[in-house]
């Protein structure tokens, strides 16, 4: 029988969810770039997913919280390779996210973003890079992760 450790689970089940939030993005940036509101986020969390999937494929219990700046820190101290451009990213997406849902529900206060082209291009090659370790061989088929049902409109009688 073949079982999967708790954290594995949780590691490919956010990096899924991670891979679906970033598809999104890149649907959103194609279509439109300027929907620069939407596309924050969209990446701000992909960013998070990636970091708890990291963490979690390397035994580091998360507690809930979306502090990008703290998970970067945890990653960084567990191996994650830090680029100076992931550093910027998450100071200015953790800096721009003022309360809690800022990205969210906008907020009156002036912001300053990155690019959304950069935010693209970082967030990108850091999907890559937690692939590497959470998901090496995503051609090979695992084990299921999470099961779903989705039910359509109900057809009147």
């Amino acid at each position: 029988m073949f079982t999967v450790k708790k954290e594995d689970n949780n590691s490919v089940r956010l990096l899924n969810f991670a891979r679906q939030y970033f598809k999104a993005a890149e649907i959103v940036f194609t279509n439109d770039p300027s929907l620069t509101p939407p596309l924050n986020q969209l990446y701000f969390h992909t960013i998070e997913l990636l970091f708890k999937s990291f963490l979690h494929s390397k035994g580091v219990e998360t507690k809930p919280n979306h502090n990008l700046t703290k998970l970067h820190q945890q990653c960084l101290k567990n191996g994650l390779g830090g680029a100076s451009d992931l550093q910027n990213i998450v100071s200015l997406m953790q800096s721009n996210n003022t309360g809690r849902y800022a990205f969210r529900y906008g907020t009156p206060d002036s912001t300053t973003e990155p690019a959304t082209n950069w935010t693209r291009e970082v967030v990108a090659a850091l999907l890559k890079s937690v692939e590497e370790v959470v998901d090496p061989t995503p051609s090979k088929p695992g084990p299921p992760v999470k099961s779903g049902l989705i039910l359509g409109k109900p057809i009147p009688k």
